[in-house]
């Protein structure tokens, strides 16, 4: 029988993905410990909010290395398969629900609280608003929910502070993919005990981003706020993240504007 560390899922997010707690969440009713949110920041120029305008697009993106997957590639016309050189399979994120299949109980962890927290850079932050909760690809890219997971803070690049989730399964991982449409159709990606998944949202360029480009992370928000600021460096995270899966459009000059958030 395998043990416990060999039945555990690395999942880590770079770039604009917002962590959010079910205890903080304003909804009526959510079925998740922790949701991260990928807002829809393809069209920053089309934004009604003037700051966002002269921002890059970003593009949420799923990466799994070949030696994680155990089983066929999925891919449809909702899920698609961007990139594969036999070593990296990178999936476009347009409107998905992720989650991993047969997660086990696990204490979950503040040490991600050094991430920076949206509250903190603006006058008063509004309530979160739809891109957070309904699943509308106008609004959002993907949401990823966990159950309970150890939520630790890591640095990339310049000081760039990024979330990382490790998650406990009961069997052999899946990564279940749904549409956001009314046929919710799902697929199911079979990965390796073990695996380091990576998820971004980032512009496709890796020297197309801007210390502004935090300033995405509003988005979340019913409104964009007055006063919102991009986080200054000198993150209380202190480690940096260690992985064989960096994302492939994810540059080494990232900063501070290229963080995760928690909302509030």
């Amino acid at each position: 029988m395998a043990n416990e560390s060999e039945h555990k899922v690395k999942v880590q997010f770079f770039g604009i993905c917002t962590h959010m707690g079910s205890q903080k969440f304003g909804a009526a009713s959510v079925h998740w410990g922790h949701r991260v949110v990928l807002v829809n920041a393809r069209h920053p120029k089309d934004s009604h909010e003037p700051k966002l305008r002269h921002l890059n697009p970003h593009v949420g993106r799923l990466q799994i290395k070949a030696k994680d997957i155990t089983g066929p590639l999925p891919a449809t016309p909702w899920f698609p398969i961007v990139f594969n050189d036999g070593e990296t399979i990178e999936w476009d994120l347009d409107g998905v629900h992720l989650r991993v299949g047969g997660e086990r109980p696990h204490p979950g962890s503040n040490s991600g609280n050094c991430i920076p927290h949206l509250g903190d850079l603006c006058v008063q932050l509004p309530p979160a608003g739809p891109a957070t909760h309904v699943a509308d690809r106008e609004k959002a890219s993907c949401f990823f929910d966990f159950g309970e997971a150890t939520f630790e803070g890591k640095l990339h690049g310049q000081g760039a502070s990024m979330g990382v989730l490790t998650v406990g399964t009961t069997g052999s991982p899946k990564l279940h993919v749904k549409n956001f449409g009314l046929e919710a159709q799902e697929v199911a990606i079979d990965i390796c005990p073990g695996a380091e998944v990576s998820v971004s949202n980032i512009p496709l360029d890796p020297k197309a981003d801007k210390k502004n480009d935090f300033l995405l992370h509003f988005l979340a928000a019913e409104q964009f706020p007055l006063g919102a600021i991009i986080p200054p460096s000198g993150f209380l995270c202190t480690e940096p993240v260690e992985t064989y899966n960096l994302p492939l459009h994810l540059g080494d000059i990232t900063g501070p504007g290229c963080s995760n958030s928690s909302y509030p």
